[in-house]
């Protein structure tokens, strides 16, 4: 199977009732996340294709459908409050969207946020619901999540989808590839007063969110070699390497990198330097973000 080059990857659609007053602003503020420019001098955006359906269409008590057919994959984020649930019209489309995205396999998705527990409970749905109402802190702390769940769950559907391209003739391992936690791989160094410290708060942070699974050495079984476990683990996880001062000093540090580029995993590098590198890494040259 191959991508059609004509078509984008990846479509964002957020839906909501035209009575929740909150849904332009819970909206606005997803589209500006995921549609944001990568880079401040490129005019009109780079990111995803973020549309919305939330006003009746014409002749219509419902708004316009959802053609799937449109991008490689689709998401389709539903803002569930009493509005939606108690509206007969609304939860009609919201059912259709439903069967046409299980239709279209794990590449296409609703994520229903439930604004309320009744809301949940009233519309009837069966799929899982990313629980704004049960999340603790005020709108701004509970957006922040949103943003982050979300990202989750779209990296997951994406990198099924990508796997099913490799491999399209195993259809019943679909929902177990699916299924599988991202494994993410803490390189750091514990040469330097930061390293450690930093890759336990990371890894408190995301744990928190999701558990996704981590690597650590303590978890290398006793009796298997040490240098042979940590590459093989590199190699089906995705990286964050915790770039302090001693990093690039390192060699297992650097080894790790090379090894992550080599099978192509998703690398990001997270930049800590607190005073200066101990050794320049031309390996070391992209995927930067920033630790405060």
């Amino acid at each position: 199977m191959t991508v059609d080059s004509t078509r984008p990857f990846l479509v964002l659609y957020v839906v909501w009732h035209p009575q929740f007053a909150p849904g332009l602003e819970l909206a606005d503020t997803l589209r500006e996340h995921f549609r944001r420019r990568l880079y401040e001098n490129i005019a009109g955006g780079a990111g995803i294709s973020v549309i919305y359906r939330f006003v009746p269409a014409p002749d219509s008590e419902r708004p316009l459908s959802i053609n799937f057919d449109d991008a490689e994959t689709t998401a389709v984020v539903v803002l569930l409050d009493e509005a939606l649930a108690g509206d007969a019209e609304w939860r009609g489309f919201i059912n259709e969207v439903v069967e046409q995205a299980e239709a279209y396999g794990l590449g296409a998705r609703v994520f229903p946020v439930s604004i309320s527990d009744c809301a949940l409970r009233d519309a009837g749905l069966q799929e899982q619901a990313l629980r704004w109402d049960r999340w603790v802190g005020e709108p701004p702390e509970r957006l922040t999540r949103l943003l982050g769940e979300l990202t989750y769950e779209f990296c997951r559907m994406l990198r099924h989808y990508l796997e099913h391209l490799k491999r399209p003739a195993e259809p019943e391992a679909a929902l177990e590839g699916y299924l599988k936690k991202v494994q993410i791989f803490l390189s750091h160094s514990k040469h330097d007063q930061d390293g450690e410290r930093i890759a336990r708060t990371v890894r408190d942070r995301l744990q928190a969110g999701h558990g996704a699974s981590f690597f650590d050495v303590h978890d290398i079984p006793a009796g298997l070699r040490f240098q042979k476990v940590l590459l093989q683990q590199v190699r089906v996880s995705a990286m964050v390497a915790i770039h302090t001062d001693s990093y690039s000093s390192r060699e297992w540090c650097r080894r790790e990198v090379i090894e992550a580029k080599r099978w192509n995993v998703p690398l990001v590098i997270a930049d800590s330097i607190s005073d200066v590198d101990e050794r320049g890494f031309p390996y070391m040259g992209n995927g930067y973000c920033h630790i405060d």
